[in-house]
């Protein structure tokens, strides 16, 4: 059994430098999570309140690695194309198809979050 911990960051909102440097927070979850599971995503959870006062979980949802790693790390694997083929006609063949590789891969991590906390949203908390 591993404990879970949950390490915080502030945000700057900025694609560049998306984190500010030591505002990290580390929070013991107080949870164990068997060695034969993984966390898949992190759930954020706000409990805003439906017209009849039921209050329902919200669609929050951040996979493990967030959108703003995921495009910080394609403009890297562009600038490399940009650096290595010469020829333009190339270079935007090269491009068209190593800019689909990692959106295809955070897309699938993040469908594989979404549909069962779809699934099991429906369940109110009182």
């Amino acid at each position: 059994m591993s404990k879970v911990k949950l390490v915080t960051v502030q945000g700057t909102g900025s694609d560049g430098r998306p984190y500010i440097g030591g505002s990290e927070k580390v929070v013991d979850i107080n949870l164990e999570v068997p060695e034969t599971h993984t966390i898949m995503g992190i759930i954020r959870t706000d409990f805003d309140e439906d017209a009849d006062g039921v209050k329902r979980v919200s669609d929050e949802l951040t996979p493990v690695i967030p959108y703003e790693h995921i495009n910080n790390l394609v403009g890297k694997l562009l600038t490399l194309v940009d650096a290595t083929f010469h020829d333009p006609e190339q270079r935007k063949a090269v491009k068209d198809l190593i800019i689909n590789i990692p959106w295809d891969w955070y897309n699938s991590k993040r469908e594989a979050l979404v549909s069962p906390w779809r699934k099991d949203k429906g369940v109110s908390v009182q």
